[in-house]
């Protein structure tokens, strides 16, 4: 694109979503409309599911494949560690986190279009939940 090598600004935007359990926790993570989402297909606050946690990635409502999400996991609230996991999605734009031991987690992924004003636009997505 030819673009200038040095002085560059970049756009970036945020969108960052944290589950909670109320009560007993029931419930379910929705699509909200954001631009670049991610969504738990199953709810991690559910206590009879023990299984992995199926994470789906939306651009504009639709699913992305083949994008990396990065996964951290803190086992304890004083715990230091917390070496990413990186997986890609696939077809559907899902991914599968391990529950492990539990802990907190946070799952992200970043896509970077063409900025309007810009060189580039980088938008950034989070999502965040505790298992204990």
């Amino acid at each position: 694109r030819q673009l200038e090598e040095t002085g560059l600004k970049e756009k970036y935007t945020r969108y960052a979503k944290s589950l909670g359990a109320v009560g007993d926790g029931n419930g379910q993570d929705n699509a909200l409309g954001l631009p670049y989402e991610l969504v738990a297909v199953n709810n991690p606050y559910d206590s009879s599911y023990s299984g992995d946690i199926t994470i789906r990635l939306l651009h504009q409502g639709q699913p992305v494949a083949d994008s990396q999400v990065s996964i951290f996991q803190k086992q304890t609230a004083k715990s230091s560690d917390t070496s990413p996991v990186r997986l890609i999605t696939v077809s559907n734009g899902e991914v599968k986190v391990p529950r492990g031991v539990g802990g907190q987690f946070l799952v992200s992924s970043v896509i970077v279009t063409e900025g309007d004003k810009t060189p580039w636009h980088s938008h950034w997505v989070s999502l965040t939940y505790l298992i204990q």
